[in-house]
């Protein structure tokens, strides 16, 4: 109702010397809100207020000011200082109220990380070139948020080539907008910068595959951004990019290890790039490379139909690396049945407990007769209770994959005891892999374990902390958790529902503290929220886990693997 020409005039009805708090908060958004240039001064005051929420607004009014406040700029820059990055609002107000500065009138830099944040934020804003010193920032946090401010969104293209000469670093956040920045640029020197990245086999696989991906989408019109996914026009350049990809695409694949080999041969199906099977044979054949990076090299001399398959083969055989073993046999399998199923199916017995784990996946996925009799064999041993345990899954698993199988299969199931909610599961305590199933607890996308539990970290999650669980745990109740995590929860970790007065939703979550005024619940979203006891309208404390079953999440050679994880910490 105040807006409009003369509004200044009706400052001295706000009540800034109020001495409620909210009261004077409510006064700097309205003055904020109309953009009253005379509050300035008292604005200033209240950055000094002991009332965070007062800070707070104070802040966001003094951005929004006609003209900057120049006397607001230091007790601005003190009060983002004094923060120290704790306070999220305070730290978004901060940055909102340096919007206010002309970067040519006043300078940004200031001895306080969190002061160059906040600066970096409010350039962003802007779109400033003021940015750009920002990149070679002593703090990494400070280059990070420079990068992210010139590369991301509507960008700032000025500052492109700049983050494009940056060198490098650990931060892979930071690398894929270098290495993309040099897409961008699209120049000669941004080519052989891409180039250089790519065949150093002291950084990371990915960003070396991402390297590449950059040189070969050099001239796509549109663009896909590979940061963002934001649609860019590359504008008009030579092929340069393209050509140099191509010219060292030999040395590229002669220094790549399994995770780049997969990559780099996707790549070049997807970019009829070409590969060279004399070097992929080579590199099959040598006996100083990596197992994986030789069986990556067998596959590859597979699906390309390569003549010498077999000689690579051979040879694989022969070595004394399981991986590589059980790559060859897989091949054998399909290059010469005859051979898989006369020499090398007999000797099933004198192989690792991982070699006849493969061995047994690769008989449920092959369409032979001789398959079907080997798994029958196998069944029966795991019935008669005469297989170990360590592959009774597996052989189970490849009886399933058989028609002819399933009358066995229903055997074998009848013969657990009903008795025993565990006992279709128990095959899943023997056999596991832990290195698998470390991969699994840390990275499995539908899983999210580390989303809900820590690993030796004292900060208060939904699930309990799995840092020794090992040692707390049997391997049953291991197993019993992941695939029936309602039997038995762990202290301080059942469920509570709050229906509270003025909220339609009901707070659901764990408990993480109460007393006699409030709860502190840890919500299923990962958010904490605090609930004062005299807003509850009805609480309801459940017997179920946050948790939900993983059978249907993951496979059960996969539960069989995070077990064997979970045995291991300790």
């Amino acid at each position: 109702q105040l807006k409009g020409e003369g509004v200044d005039r009706f400052l001295e009805r706000l009540p800034f010397q109020d001495t409620d708090d909210e009261i004077q908060a409510q006064c700097a958004k309205v003055a904020g809100n109309l953009r009253l240039q005379a509050a300035a001064p008292m604005l200033t005051n209240q950055l000094e207020h002991s009332s965070a929420r007062v800070r707070f607004f104070a802040a966001i009014a003094l951005g929004k000011m006609p003209s900057a406040y120049m006397e607001a700029f230091a007790p601005l820059a003190k009060m983002i200082e004094e923060n120290q990055g704790q306070d999220a609002y305070l730290r978004h107000a901060g940055a909102m109220g340096l919007r206010a500065y002309d970067p040519d009138q006043v300078s940004f830099w200031h001895p306080s990380k969190h002061v160059r944040l906040a600066a970096v934020v409010a350039l962003r804003r802007e779109r400033h070139r003021a940015i750009i010193p920002f990149l070679n920032d002593r703090e990494p946090e400070v280059v990070e948020e420079a990068a992210r401010a010139v590369h991301d969104d509507f960008s700032i293209p000025e500052a492109l080539p700049l983050l494009a000469a940056t060198l490098p670093t650990s931060s892979e956040g930071l690398t894929r907008r270098i290495l993309n920045a040099n897409l961008r640029v699209g120049d000669e020197k941004a080519a052989q910068r891409l180039i250089e990245y790519a065949l150093d086999p002291g950084n990371a696989s990915a960003l070396r595959l991402e390297a590449a991906m950059c040189l070969a989408h050099w001239n796509a019109d549109p663009y896909l951004d590979r940061v963002t996914s934001r649609v860019r026009v590359l504008g008009k350049r030579g092929t340069h990019g393209r050509r140099l990809l191509e010219e060292r695409w030999s040395a590229l694949m002669a220094s790549a290890d399994p995770e780049l080999l997969q990559g780099l041969t996707q790549l070049a199906d997807e970019h009829a790039l070409p590969i060279d099977l004399t070097l992929i044979d080579k590199i099959a054949m040598d006996d100083s490379r990596s197992a994986s990076v030789r069986a990556q090299a067998l596959e590859l001399l597979h699906s390309r139909k390569s003549a010498r398959i077999m000689e690579a083969v051979a040879k694989a055989l022969a070595s004394d690396q399981a991986t590589l073993r059980i790559t060859a046999r897989k091949l054998v399998a399909t290059e010469d049945p005859q051979e898989f199923f006369d020499k090398i199916v007999p000797n099933m017995e004198a192989m690792t407990i991982e070699e006849q784990q493969a061995m047994y996946q690769v008989l449920g996925k092959t369409r032979d007769e001789r398959a079907i009799s080997a798994i029958r064999e196998a069944v029966q041993a795991v019935i008669a209770g005469e297989a170990a345990q360590e592959i009774r899954l597996d052989i189970i698993g490849a009886a399933k994959k058989h028609k002819a199988l399933k009358g066995m299969v229903a055997t074998y199931e009848s013969s657990l005891s009903t008795d025993d909610p565990l006992a279709k599961f128990r095959v899943l305590l023997h056999g596991g892999n832990a290195s698998r199933g470390r991969d699994l607890v840390h990275e499995h996308v539908s899983a999210q374990c580390l989303r809900c539990h820590n690993i030796d970290s004292e900060v208060h999650q939904l699930g309990p902390n799995l840092g020794g669980v090992g040692s707390r745990l049997k391997p049953e109740q291991l197993l019993e958790s992941l695939v029936f995590p309602n039997t038995t929860i762990a202290d301080g970790f059942g469920m509570v529902s709050l229906n509270l007065k003025n909220r339609a939703e009901a707070v659901a979550g764990t408990v993480i503290s109460e007393d006699d005024n409030r709860f502190v619940v840890a919500q299923v979203n990962g958010d904490q929220i605090t609930v004062d006891k005299a807003s509850v309208l009805e609480e309801q404390r459940l017997s179920v886990s946050s948790m939900p079953p993983m059978v249907g999440v993951l496979t059960m050679p996969e539960i069989r693997d995070a077990v064997a994880y979970l045995q291991t910490l300790k």
